[in-house]
């Protein structure tokens, strides 16, 4: 039945432009544009009814990878005043939407496994399989035994379970491995990252005053609505390194690296330490290694590197001129290593672990998920501890033993930026609970399916190889004698 209807005129059209490298930049704009006017149902219903037609029609789900990455930017604030995304996702009508849209997305995404037989695909066991499986079945006993354990604890469980797990199972099994993947993922990144940038614009343009001193009180402001300050920082130090890919592979990539630069200049204006911490410390490396390594593009990004030295150097003394309290660079210099609460929630949920030491506490013991009282431990480590106990921190560590094989295993160029990205992620995560937010989950576990894809090609191919030049060897060492003429 899907057959008959993919090959209708129209239908193949638009499966065919969904599957273009320009469709994920028609998709950010389209995202940008529904945030700025802040239809944030709308965007849901768009999601919900694009991601339905690749389910059904598109030969392969990989259009489906820009929809996902993009579709977490459409929620906004549609005020000044702050507003956390998890209070708006708690409303009678939003939620409505959500189910509408959900309900049309599972509902396709089953049908597609059934007409093209790909169920067996999504259970296949696969190298990350265990871990995934494992740490998911740690973040769903957390809590076991505890006075704190209720269904509110498995709110977040479950949140981290559909977008790793779930969503791993899916794409592993319906995907089509293609040679520029990750170039396209790069892409994909990318588009995710310019629209974080034009959002943040947006807000500055709305909230910014002339004069007016970037400290602890205006960082309140910066709410996007499907984040905060930190969580908008974070999620473009994240997307920074697949760009990297980018300048080091495609011709003109010096045009490539003025969009890094200006990831790096809206972290800054996120006024995250954290972001701008890694952020900048892999936009450093990484430009090490595309003038050591990238012969096409060294002398373009030589050239623009000097150039923003040159200007973060003029700007530094600039602004030092001034009043510090109005300046960028000062609100960095106050702050400095200021743990804003970081090392009582550190102590508390030590607390817990000591408590509880199997299983931990859970996540609701420091309130539910959508109530403004919780607090989660800004750590990733002593999350686990405290929520999941000894076995979701055995857990997780057997997911990022299998994680790190992806990455050292028969390494090359492209999948070591990915991985670069990966080790800014997990880094960033030590200092702010972003490893426990869906939305950068989602990132996280469409970067593992790919890399694991391109793996498990390169160790195809070096095996079909080998026994090409082990069969050549044996043709060519099998002597047969020839038998002397009898005259």
């Amino acid at each position: 039945m899907l057959e008959s209807i993919r090959k209708n005129k129209i239908i193949a059209a638009v499966a065919a432009f969904m599957d273009r490298k320009y469709f994920p930049f028609i998709m950010g704009a389209i995202i940008a544009i529904l945030h700025i006017a802040g239809l944030n149902e709308v965007g849901f219903v768009f999601v919900g009814v694009v991601l339905c037609f690749i389910n059904l029609f598109s030969s392969d789900t990989r259009p489906a990878v820009p929809v996902v990455f993009t579709a977490v930017l459409v929620v906004s604030t549609r005020s000044d005043k702050m507003q956390a995304s998890v209070e708006y996702f708690t409303r009678p009508s939003v939620i409505a939407v959500l189910v509408v849209a959900m309900s049309l997305i599972i509902v396709s995404a089953l049908l597609r496994l059934y007409y093209d037989k790909s169920v067996l695909g999504c259970f296949k066991v696969r190298r990350l399989s265990y871990g995934f499986a494992a740490f998911s079945a740690a973040l769903l006993l957390g809590g076991l035994g505890s006075k704190f354990f209720a269904v509110d604890s498995w709110e977040l469980a479950v949140t981290m379970i559909l977008t790793g797990l779930i969503l791993y199972m899916y794409f592993s099994g319906t995907l089509k491995r293609r040679d520029d993947d990750l170039e396209y993922l790069a892409y994909c990144c990318m588009t995710a990252a310019a629209v974080i940038i034009v959002e943040l614009a947006a807000l500055y343009i709305r909230v910014y005053e002339p004069g007016m001193p970037l400290d602890s009180c205006f960082k309140s402001k910066l709410v996007i609505g499907w984040g905060i300050s930190n969580p908008i920082g974070e999620l473009l130090a994240f997307m920074l390194a697949p760009v990297f890919l980018l300048v080091y592979k495609k011709n003109h990539g010096w045009l490539y690296y003025i969009f890094a630069i200006a990831i790096l200049v809206a972290i800054f204006f996120s006024l995250s330490r954290n972001a701008l911490l890694f952020g900048s410390s892999v936009f450093v490396a990484m430009t090490a290694v595309c003038i050591v390594k990238s012969r096409k593009n060294r002398l373009g990004v030589s050239i623009s590197a000097g150039v923003v030295l040159v200007a973060f150097i003029v700007a530094a003394a600039i602004g030092h001129d001034g009043e510090l309290e109005n300046n960028l660079f000062a609100f960095i210099e106050r702050m400095g290593m200021n743990d804003n609460g970081r090392f009582r929630l550190w102590k508390q949920y030590f607390g817990f672990f000591r408590e509880y030491p199997v299983f931990g506490a859970g996540f609701a013991a420091c309130g539910t998920l959508g109530s403004a009282t919780m607090r989660l431990a800004h750590d990733t480590i002593f999350q686990l501890l405290g929520s999941c106990g000894v076995v979701g921190l055995a857990a997780h560590v057997y997911h990022r033993y299998q994680t790190v094989t992806l990455f050292v295993k028969k390494p090359n160029i492209y999948r070591t930026i990915f991985g670069v990205a990966l080790l800014a992620y997990i880094g960033m995560g030590l200092l702010d609970p972003i490893y426990f937010f869906a939305n950068f989950t989602i990132y996280y576990t469409v970067i593992l399916v790919f890399a694991e894809k391109d793996l498990e090609h390169s160790l195809a191919a070096d095996e079909a190889r080998e026994k090409t030049e082990t069969s050549e060897i044996s043709e060519n060492s099998a002597v047969v004698p020839e038998q002397a003429e009898v005259k």
